[in-house]
């Protein structure tokens, strides 16, 4: 059984692993999270402090190309983290675990083999289909797949398209009945029942 210590180790290696692979030094990854996090926290600077820093809420970026810039930013991130009273430890362990959670899917099965990571293909539920962020061409692929699993799960189920329509029907029509009038609900006697309180 791993140690504690050898868990941590693994993640680190892991975390450095996936740097790598995106072509990202871990100080560039470094800069990118103190920059969002200044720019996602400046509500926690007094407006004198704003003033000093040269720096407005709202802001979307704050420069960083000149050593000068980048001395502005690591004040202000130290000057925000004791605001936000986070240590800064377990900043950093976060932002590489959730960096590390966000790039999982990029690994192959031999690499998560190498890390010791079990994983299960599992389908998305519909709603974490992000399809607002997806392109026309990546929208129609998604509509492809859905009607070909569709097919392939009808045929090895033995189901027809209207053994899953009408469970449906039913659904949007109970959880859209409070629209109707009583006397509109009495015309579909074999669809309502009644409750006595």
């Amino acid at each position: 059984m791993e140690s504690l210590r050898e868990i941590k180790k693994r993640h680190i290696e892991l975390f450095k692993y996936i740097l790598k692979k995106n072509g990202i030094s871990y100080a560039k990854f470094q800069w990118a999270e103190k920059h969002d996090f200044v720019v996602g926290n400046l509500d926690k600077l007094t407006e004198s402090e704003r003033k000093k820093f040269d720096v407005k809420l709202g802001s979307k970026t704050i420069p960083m190309r000149t050593k000068d810039e980048k001395k502005r930013l690591n004040e202000l991130f130290n000057l925000i983290i004791k605001r936000a009273k986070i240590s800064y430890t377990d900043y950093w362990q976060l932002m590489r675990d959730d960096y590390v959670r966000v790039n999982l899917d990029m690994l192959t099965d031999e690499e998560c083999e190498m890390f010791n990571l079990n994983r299960k293909i599992v389908m998305r539920s519909y709603d974490t289909i992000d399809t607002e962020f997806l392109t026309k061409k990546d929208l129609a692929e998604v509509r492809r797949q859905t009607k070909e699993l569709l097919e392939l799960l009808l045929k090895k189920t033995g189901k027809k398209r209207k053994d899953l329509i009408e469970p449906a029907y039913r659904d949007f029509i109970y959880y859209n009945s409070d629209v109707l009038t009583d006397s509109q609900k009495k015309k579909f006697d074999k669809l309502v029942e009644y409750q006595y309180y």
